[in-house]
């Protein structure tokens, strides 16, 4: 709720001062977040806006930043144009140096190619996006989402032994990083947040982010921008 409120808040000065760079990104950001809130439709307009901002002002990070998120909403939607919008954006990213985004892209879109039995294709691209999150580093969750894809392919082709060492590395990279939090509260929630995406990161079905479900509606949120 917090993220949200301040987001929207976000884009609505970046728009006041005229700074179209911060409202495109926060926009994006936006976009992101409604996702994660399990409000797609209003995500995808979001991503779209902020995609069509990026151009204007010739922004090709934004671009990237803003694809990312419009292919991984397009992919859980089932939408065709979900590979074409991934294979642009790992163009743009690789282009540009943006190592996490491309190596989150390409996990995305190696899911897309699983799917279509695809398999040595998917591969390929986790091979590759694993190499980058080493090389160029990236968040935790990134790790997560880009290493638990490929251990799911690998799983997939026949490779457990491999598949499964990867997964005991980054449960025992979670436990490290949770173990860091001093309070508490914040631990069991690192914990609780990781160990989802985890698991929604190895499993054939469904999202992988986990959605946040909130008990009373969020529309409030946005009514100030």
């Amino acid at each position: 709720r917090r993220a949200l409120a301040s987001m929207t808040r976000a884009v609505r000065l970046g728009r006041q001062a005229g700074e179209r760079r911060v409202e495109m990104e926060a926009t994006a950001r936006l976009g992101g977040l409604l996702l994660d809130a399990n409000r797609p439709e209003e995500a995808e307009l979001r991503l779209r806006d902020a995609q069509l901002m990026a151009k204007e002002i010739e922004d090709r990070r934004g671009q990237a930043l803003s694809g990312l998120w419009l292919g991984i909403l397009l992919w859980e939607q089932e939408a065709p144009q979900a590979e074409q919008e991934l294979r642009r954006v790992v163009r743009l990213a690789n282009e540009m140096g943006l190592g996490r985004v491309e190596a989150l892209a390409l996990a995305i879109q190696a899911r897309v190619m699983r799917e279509r039995g695809r398999l040595e294709e998917a591969l390929t691209m986790t091979a590759r996006a694993a190499s980058l999150a080493q090389a160029k580093g990236c968040e935790f969750a990134d790790r997560i989402v880009v290493l638990g894809t490929r251990a799911a392919m690998l799983e997939s082709s026949g490779a457990e032994r491999e598949a499964r060492e990867i997964v005991v590395n980054l449960r025992r990279r979670l436990r490290h990083e949770n173990e860091r939090i001093k309070n508490p509260v914040m631990r069991r929630r690192h914990r609780v947040a990781s160990t989802r995406l985890l698991q929604s990161v190895l499993s054939q079905e469904g999202v992988i982010y986990p959605r946040v479900l909130f008990q009373e509606s969020t529309e409030g949120l946005l009514s100030g921008e």
